[in-house]
């Protein structure tokens, strides 16, 4: 019985090296570029390899990636993981509204008393939350602006809750949580979401820039503890911030809430450039800098058809404009005022199926199918859609890693 890859083993060339994917152990091993001409060879004609290539084949096998069979390797791995896309996460920023003016925001948001003329009313939200219902999608996030300085925002979040909507997410600053929104929020089985820049008041009023705002932020994470309401804590860490990630992580844990790491401010918008992060060492965690990836049969399908990241999400502003993501406010697919969500849907299609093979550098790396993905982001630093994935520091021509500090765009950001 003759060798082959294992099955559900997927052999992925690059320009100068490859990687076998393991779809069941979950594993992605790299391969140099004598050990890519070997499983080229093996691939085609197992009988023609010499004796020293034989060895490095048996090697393979010793790790579980050979085995014995009847069944040749896939010939067309898109036809055999076809997997649809449909709508599974829906952002609705209800307002733009907000109580607080932070100096990282990408939106045009920051102001309570903002004309709210062009924000859709709360029957036109409803019909949307049905529409998202009948799509067969059952995660939603309400945001903003800040999404609890909607005047509807109990009603909307309500009638969520009661046309069946599983998964409520609310992305707050937390500053007007009170005992009744706590009521509301565990009525509706609804997560919370919570903003939070600093382990102090100098520090994170510096930040929102409303004098107070840490003091009430304080309160509204104290209540949810105590009414033990699923709260994650989004820490941005941005110039203001950078040097006090141990102590923010040491107070989220003091006032006994899990502390789930950090997220870099995103250059998204040429107006946050000023506060981007200046120290590298700050960068590092959020960048890709070594082979350290895991792969299913799940995640090798969406891959292989859709985008990593937004395929499957669509983000509504308060004035009805559909976008494929929350970062990506220039990308308006639709307005659910003037067509239906169904409508966006079968238009974002060709926003969720960019993937790697479709972005320059990406599409000639061996990692592409295991890798994740920011468009937005790419756009921001790269100028295009198809630009490389700006925080990833391998360069498949080489076949090499490079340091974070000769491959980021975010330290003296020069938008294209």
């Amino acid at each position: 019985m003759p060798k082959f890859l294992k099955q559900k083993c997927i052999f992925v060339k690059g320009a100068k090296n490859a990687a076998i994917y393991d779809l069941v152990e979950k594993k992605v091993y790299a391969l140099n570029d004598a050990g890519k001409s070997i499983m080229e060879k093996f691939l085609v004609d197992p009988c023609c390899l010499n004796p020293t290539e034989i060895e490095y084949i048996n090697k393979l096998g010793q790790l579980g990636l050979i085995e014995r069979n009847d069944l040749p390797v896939y010939e067309n791995e898109k036809d055999i993981f076809q997997v649809d896309c449909k709508l599974g996460y829906v952002w609705l920023e209800l307002t733009q509204k907000c109580n607080l003016r932070c100096v990282h925001c990408y939106g045009q948001f920051g102001c309570t008393i903002a004309d709210s003329s062009e924000e859709m009313s709360k029957e036109s939200w409803k019909r949307v939350i049905c529409e998202i219902k009948a799509a067969g999608c059952v995660k939603i996030q309400f945001i903003g602006g800040e999404p609890l300085c909607s005047p509807d925002f109990q009603e909307i979040l309500t009638y969520a809750y009661n046309v069946g909507i599983e998964n409520i997410d609310i992305f707050t600053n937390g500053t007007l949580i009170d005992e009744h929104y706590i009521n509301l929020i565990k009525h509706t089985g609804a997560n919370v979401r919570l903003s939070l820049y600093g382990h102090n008041a100098q520090i994170h009023d510096s930040i929102t820039r409303v004098k107070g705002s840490f003091r009430k932020t304080e309160s509204a994470l104290k209540l949810l503890k105590k009414h033990d309401i699923p709260t994650k804590i989004a820490v941005v860490i941005m110039k203001a911030n950078q040097f006090y990630i141990d102590e923010i992580k040491a107070y989220i844990e003091f006032i006994g809430h899990e502390y789930s790491g950090y997220d870099i401010i995103r250059p998204v918008a040429e107006k946050v450039q000023d506060n981007c992060v200046t120290d590298i060492e700050i960068l590092k965690p959020r960048y890709r800098i070594m082979a350290d990836f895991s792969i299913d049969e799940k995640k090798y399908s969406r891959n292989l058809h859709w985008n990593s990241c937004w395929s499957g999400k669509l983000a509504i502003a308060s004035n009805g404009d559909v976008m494929p993501c929350i970062f990506a406010r220039d990308m308006v697919i639709e307005n659910v005022n003037e067509n239906s969500l169904s409508t966006a849907v079968n238009k974002a299609g060709h926003h969720w199926s960019v993937t790697k093979d479709q972005v320059e550098g990406c599409r000639d790396c061996e990692y592409r199918y295991a890798c994740h993905d920011c468009r937005p982001l790419a756009l921001s630093l790269g100028g295009s859609i198809s630009s490389k994935e700006p925080r990833c520091c391998y360069d498949p021509y080489e076949g090499s890693w490079h340091d974070v500090q000769e491959c980021t765009m975010e330290l003296g950001i020069n938008y294209p």
